[in-house]
């Protein structure tokens, strides 16, 4: 068996384990397909409540999402309809609109606020809430405030690719799987530093890490190629 085959082989498996760590407990999820969650910088239609509660449809829960960025206030995200909306792979949804709020105000208390109903939907927007807020504020332990291990894996593998922070990939409570690796390829990628790559100890993954790092971080396959991050975050690399 040559090189070529086996460090195929290891592209291939980080690739299938990052998508794994977001979707594997929401597999259905509107997140964890092709469609994107909707950017909190969109334009929104009129500048007030009334404004948004004249409109239907996917063009009401738009501007109740950014309105409700913009004001950071929760209530409005609550004027948004149940499910997803989406057009054009954009998705505006209530739980994700918590995010937005959270993030701006830093308030964990507004992600606790997030319900599973039993479709692994709200689990995941509770781990990218989570995110949003540790990313806003900076601060790692923010994430273990979350319950399982998957959850705190991408939550810390978020605020470690937004801080380009590698240290950060440490405080993974449950770093098996490769996930630990994985957090500091994307790192390594993000800030070309090859030094991450090399603190590795899987050969394999620093192989990898170093040729991946030399072809730089625009639509790396390591942070596009997964769902883990953010669309704030992948919006950065895959576009």
């Amino acid at each position: 068996m040559n090189g070529n085959y086996i460090f195929s082989l290891t592209i291939f498996s980080i690739v299938l384990l990052l998508f794994g760590c977001a979707a594997e407990s929401n597999p259905a999820s509107p997140t964890a397909s092709n469609q994107q969650a909707a950017p909190a910088a969109a334009t929104a239609s009129t500048s007030s409540a009334q404004g948004c509660a004249a409109l239907t449809g996917f063009e009401q829960d738009k501007c109740y999402y950014v309105l409700a960025a913009e004001k950071m206030d929760i209530s409005l995200c609550d004027k948004m309809s149940d499910g997803h909306s989406s057009q054009n792979f954009i998705v505006y949804d209530k739980y994700s609109c918590y995010g937005e709020v959270a993030a701006a105000l830093k308030s964990l208390q507004i992600c606790d606020k997030i319900v599973d109903a039993g479709d692994g939907f709200g689990l995941e927007e509770m781990r990218q809430c989570y995110a949003k807020v540790a990313i806003a504020k900076k601060d790692r332990t923010v994430c273990s405030g979350l319950k399982g291990d998957l959850d705190d894996a991408a939550c810390i593998s978020n605020v470690a690719l937004a801080m380009k922070d590698a240290t950060i990939c440490n405080d993974m409570r449950s770093p098996q799987l490769k996930r630990l690796e994985s957090c500091m390829t994307a790192v390594a990628i993000a800030s070309s530093d090859k030094t991450i790559c090399q603190a590795l100890n899987d050969d394999g993954y620093k192989k990898m890490c170093l040729q991946q790092v030399d072809k730089g971080p625009a639509k790396n396959v390591v942070v596009c190629g997964s769902m883990s991050y953010l669309p704030t975050l992948k919006a950065q690399y895959c576009t």
